[in-house]
């Protein structure tokens, strides 16, 4: 058992994840870090995106509208192996405003070991209309930027 239902507002447990697979209004996403993702199993209900690259606004709005993703649900993301991928993706979606995201504390690999649930059958939720915000700007630094950042104090 864990310790602590919800870790931080934005990382969850494996018990409070198994507790809400259910709940109306919370998706599980696993991010695809070499697909096909599902063919050793997934946590029940999950969908599964391809997300690699920072998305354009209208292709972030084509996954996730074609995911069946609504811009009120709450979304719960892990990945395969590490979480770096899932990690990536909460970047992703906070670039483009989703409000409520969180991350599978240790991934599937840990949700696994733990024993908890995995299915292996494909997933497959109505489509909607994903809006997404323009990207936010300000959340993403550049190499330039970076590097300026870096650069001693004259």
């Amino acid at each position: 058992m864990d310790s602590w239902p919800l870790l931080v507002a934005n990382v969850v447990s494996g018990e409070w994840a198994e507790a809400n697979l259910d709940t109306p209004g919370i998706v599980f996403v696993e991010v695809a870090e070499d697909p096909p993702a599902n063919d050793d199993g997934h946590i029940p209900g999950a969908v599964t995106i391809d997300l690699r690259d920072p998305a354009s606004t209208q292709r972030f709005e084509s996954l996730l509208s074609a995911t069946g993703i609504e811009n009120d649900d709450t979304i719960v993301l892990c990945a395969r192996k590490s979480n770096r991928a899932a990690s990536f993706a909460y970047w992703c979606f906070k670039l483009h405003g989703h409000q409520d995201v969180r991350v599978l504390a240790g991934g599937r690999r840990k949700w696994a070991a733990d024993a908890r649930p995995l299915a292996t059958e494909s997933v497959h939720r109505q489509p909607t209309k994903y809006v997404a915000a323009e990207a936010d700007a300000s959340t993403r630094a550049f190499r330039d930027e970076v590097l300026i950042g870096l650069a001693p104090s004259a």
